[in-house]
């Protein structure tokens, strides 16, 4: 007998390594968090691990035997994709060999997605096979896009910083000139009595002064982020003046209907935020009708809400004035009507529009607790329907009270501001009230004045910003020469000064310009009379 034996622990060995290797591989393949499909020579897919489900929505059974590009590809790249794959498998194409390629894919469900592709061969010349690691996208493309909108945000927070800044230097100077125009127009209004038309002209002038106080206030608060103060009040008088705004703006080609009711009650409003509603709503509008003929509306009636509606659930059960602005213009279609609110977004030609203006409104609605509603058709025009909640207190308007203009007996007043022209209003106004009055243009000046003769005057009217010295530093040098010596503090730009802070500076009184005579005049008589209690109280002796 004879026999040959051979010793195959070296290929036992290889053999359990190797299938320590396949379990090994088999693990990644099915635990992969990205997906891996496998392909024969020819291109077709041989294997698709869990994850490939998972991202495809295609079960195994469902893509064996077919090509890549025709499950996971969409139609109008496969094309491009399958070259780029025959390529590759036929010559290792060295611009596709183990490089990350990020393409569109396709869904089972026919969602489409970035990922992440990375081809290479496995096996040997003989028995040549490839795989495709892809990575899903689109979690990462939407942290991407949530940083780029943060990024925005954040410059966009960095622009309204700098736009409250410069905001706050223009509301200064442009109050400065205001303040002359009003305390001017006032003046000349005293010197008018009897000349009825004058007087109208004169009153014109001064309402369109406080609607721009109004508006510089506004800038401010919105580049501040400070909410409005909102008091009962009709927005019919505020309807009918846009009305006269607008119908001087729009061509003849337009229509203007206005259905205004009286019996439309009373909101807590802004009403220099609900003008700014109208004239934006009105402008988009007159936008929308500018190529043809139109008709605008411009409705405000009472509306009863008794029971929820699906089309607007956010509106309850209550009693609402309805604001609508319709138009007849192009219209808008569905895609564009769920982005009309989203700021920056604008339909308008480049240097036409912000795309800020249906934002702001949108902002200010909800500001005033109410619902926005917007119906739109192609060709046929938009309708914005506005809800403010009716104020609960309905007893009557509120009748702005009399007030009364407190004169001087004589006392000498030292005013000064920077501004020639407003120290000049100022101390005209002021004479006419029975005051003494020195004007003086120069804070140093004033300074001087002031150390020369402390005595020389009752009280001091000064602006808070002007070069050289300060108000707050003028008031500061006055009443370490006489202290509680009465102070009147006026500023176009108050800042981060209050009253109760300006009073800790022994001022007496802080008011804003443009300053109204009767404004100017209680403000000099409480700080007078202050002082004169406070003089009293320190002379009575404690019993």
């Amino acid at each position: 007998m004879q026999g040959i034996l051979r010793d195959i622990s070296s290929r036992e060995a290889a053999e359990a390594q190797l299938r320590q290797r396949e379990e090994q591989l088999r693990l990644i393949f099915e635990n992969s968090l990205d997906a891996v499909v496998t392909m024969t020579a020819e291109g077709t897919i041989s294997g698709w691990n869990p994850r490939a489900e998972a991202i495809f929505g295609w079960e195994i059974k469902e893509v064996l035997g077919r090509r890549m590009s025709e499950v996971i590809i969409p139609e109008r790249y496969r094309q491009p994709h399958e070259e780029g794959l025959k390529r590759y498998i036929q010559g290792g194409d060295s611009q596709v060999l183990n490089k990350r390629i990020e393409l569109t894919a396709l869904h089972k469900n026919g969602r489409e997605f970035s990922v992440e592709l990375t081809l290479t061969s496995v096996g040997t010349t003989e028995r040549m096979s490839f795989a495709a690691f892809i990575r899903d996208l689109s979690e990462l493309k939407r942290v991407q896009e949530a940083q780029a909108r943060l990024e925005g945000q954040l410059r966009q927070a960095q622009k309204m910083e700098a736009i409250g800044t410069l905001a706050g230097g223009i509301a200064h100077d442009f109050n400065n000139i205001l303040a002359a125009i009003i305390a001017f127009a006032d003046i000349a209004r005293i010197d008018s009595v009897g000349n009825r038309g004058v007087q109208e002209s004169l009153e014109q002038v001064l309402k369109a002064g406080d609607r721009a106080r109004e508006l510089v206030q506004q800038i401010l608060t919105f580049s501040r982020h400070q909410k409005q103060e909102r008091k009962p009040a009709r927005l019919q008088p505020v309807a009918k003046e846009v009305l006269r705004l607008i119908r001087s703006t729009l061509p003849s080609t337009i229509e203007i209907v206005s259905d205004v009711r009286l019996d439309a009650g009373r909101v807590l409003a802004d009403t220099t935020q609900i003008h700014q509603i109208l004239v934006n709503l009105c402008t988009n509008a007159a936008h929308a009708m500018k190529q043809t003929t139109g008709r605008l509306e411009l409705r405000l009636e009472p509306l009863t809400v008794n029971e929820p509606t699906p089309l607007m659930p956010e509106l309850r059960v209550g009693n609402y004035v309805r604001l609508t602005v319709a138009d007849s213009g192009h219209g808008m279609d569905e895609s564009t009507l769920k982005r009309i609110f989203d700021p920056f977004f604008t339909t308008k030609a480049a240097g036409e529009g912000t795309g800020l203006g249906l934002a702001v409104v949108h902002g200010i609605v909800h500001e005033h607790d109410g619902t926005i509603q917007v119906t739109s058709e192609v060709g046929k025009g938009t309708a914005f329907h506005i809800y403010f909640p009716l104020c609960e207190d309905q007893t009557g308007d509120v009748v702005a009270p009399t007030i009364e203009i407190p004169k001087g007996d004589g006392e000498r007043v030292l005013v000064v501001d920077d501004e020639a022209a407003l120290c000049l209003a100022a101390g005209k106004i002021l004479q006419k009230l029975n005051y003494k009055v020195t004007t003086q243009s120069s804070s140093k000046a004033a300074m001087a004045l002031a150390q020369e003769n402390p005595d020389a005057f009752d009280l001091i009217l000064t602006d808070l910003t002007m070069p050289g010295l300060t108000g707050v530093d003028l008031a500061a040098a006055v009443q370490k020469i006489r202290p509680g010596f009465p102070l009147v503090m006026m500023t176009g730009y108050s800042g981060t000064w209050t009253p109760e802070n300006v009073r800790s500076l022994g001022i007496h009184q802080l008011i804003a310009k443009p300053m109204a005579p009767a404004m100017l005049a209680q403000a000099i008589r409480k700080a007078l009379d202050a002082s004169v209690s406070a003089a009293s109280a320190k002379a009575t002796p404690v019993p």
